[in-house]
């Protein structure tokens, strides 16, 4: 462990040189970094990081690029933060539904809500069912108040007549289009190294892929395995498209 920090250290030097070479100043008081680690393994308290001979903070999660990194990659503090959104959305469609027609709510939906979960989807949307669970209420929640329907109106009907797509289904929606890019158009750079078809004469034919090795749950919920396991339920010919929006096509046909 310690040589792995002298290591980082002697890295964050030559980024902080780096940096000054090409007149950028980073700001040490507002650096901070996350040791990510399984929940079950317990971690020694680790050594000092420095910045141009500052301390940074040692953080148990941070947002970058809009994601809320949490030191267990369980995304529940994002997951969160989109429900809290949603349901501010949600009070604007409490206050619009009286006045404007479902097409219209539909398109408000697409503006306030729709964003915020599509966002990064194929990163945080992969974890366990039991953070999602309040997000998927918070979506039912808002298709319930466009429809005018109770709490106990079953919800996969009204998505079907309001044309949107449940969470799991839109999970499954973009993870497959991010695929269809790296199996068609992806350099073979060290995230798509590891991706190759099957060998087995049926699955190649039909564009099966080979599952990654994946020894722990985390492995399980990258976008690469779950892909994986997504594109190798898609129908061959499905599978087989070179036209991306011809993929678009079939693809939105399949899951709605």
């Amino acid at each position: 462990m310690l040589e792995l920090y002298t290591k980082m250290n002697n890295d964050l030097a030559l980024l902080f040189k780096w940096c000054q070479n090409n007149k950028l100043r980073p700001n040490s008081s507002k650096t901070s970094y996350i040791l990510f680690h399984s929940p079950q393994k317990r971690v020694l308290t680790p050594p000092t990081l420095y910045l141009n001979n500052h301390p940074i903070m040692r953080r148990d999660c941070a947002t970058f690029l809009g994601v809320i990194l949490d030191k267990h990659l369980k995304f529940s503090a994002h997951i969160n933060k989109v429900v809290r959104k949603m349901a501010s959305a949600s009070s604007i469609l409490v206050k619009s539904r009286f006045s404007f027609p479902l097409n219209v709510l539909v398109q408000i939906y697409y503006a306030f809500i729709h964003p915020h979960l599509t966002y990064c989807i194929e990163v945080w949307g992969t974890t366990y069912q039991t953070y999602l669970l309040p997000l998927v209420r918070a979506q039912k929640r808002a298709i319930r108040i466009m429809t005018f329907s109770s709490s106990q109106t079953p919800s996969k009907p009204l998505f079907n007549h309001c044309g949107i797509m449940i969470f799991q289904t839109l999970l499954k929606y973009k993870v497959l289009l991010n695929m269809f890019r790296i199996v068609n158009n992806a350099p073979k750079d060290s995230y798509t190294v590891h991706l190759s078809t099957h060998s087995s004469s049926r699955l190649h034919n039909s564009g099966g892929l080979i599952l990654p090795m994946a020894r722990t749950n985390y492995g399980q919920q990258t976008l690469l395995f779950k892909g994986s396991v997504y594109w190798n339920e898609l129908p061959s010919e499905v599978r087989k498209c070179t036209s991306f929006s011809f993929f678009l096509r079939r693809l939105r046909d399949l899951l709605t």
